[in-house]
């Protein structure tokens, strides 16, 4: 596991939503698993807690850092903390790029409603990601 790039997109605190609670132990997990030189944990805060372009600088800073990885061939873990509106193209984004990555990709959705009442990034996603993302859904 030690060689293993893993990249964590989702909100974290500020502020404490139960999304971000979950992605911030995900996170906490991941730098104690996660053995070796710096730079095996990519993580991209999605939370809105920042000017819009700065969340904007950040998300695409996130979306270019996971396309090097995957050019490289370096098969990185991808972890997404679902979302909703807006967010989801963006997530949508980052399936589309982990899975052809060649790793693992696992998609963490946070309510049901995407998958009750899907949307137009949602069935991106889903299309995209297809047989090799990996739904958690907890609600």
């Amino acid at each position: 596991m030690s060689a293993r790039r893993v990249v964590l997109t989702g909100p974290l605190p500020p502020p404490v939503t139960g999304a971000a609670l979950v992605t911030e132990r995900m996170r906490d997990t991941l730098v104690g698993a996660l053995a070796g030189p710096p730079g095996r944990l990519v993580v991209v805060d999605s939370n809105s807690n920042a000017s819009a372009p700065a969340r904007v600088l950040r998300l695409l800073t996130g979306l270019l850092r996971l396309a090097l990885l995957v050019a490289l061939r370096r098969r990185p873990a991808v972890y997404v903390g679902g979302a909703g509106g807006e967010l989801l193209w963006f997530q949508a984004l980052v399936v589309a790029i982990g899975v052809r990555g060649g790793g693992p990709v696992l998609f963490h959705h946070h309510s049901y409603q995407p998958i009750v009442e899907p949307s137009a990034p949602m069935r991106a996603i889903t299309r995209w990601g297809g047989a090799r993302l990996t739904h958690v859904v907890l609600g």
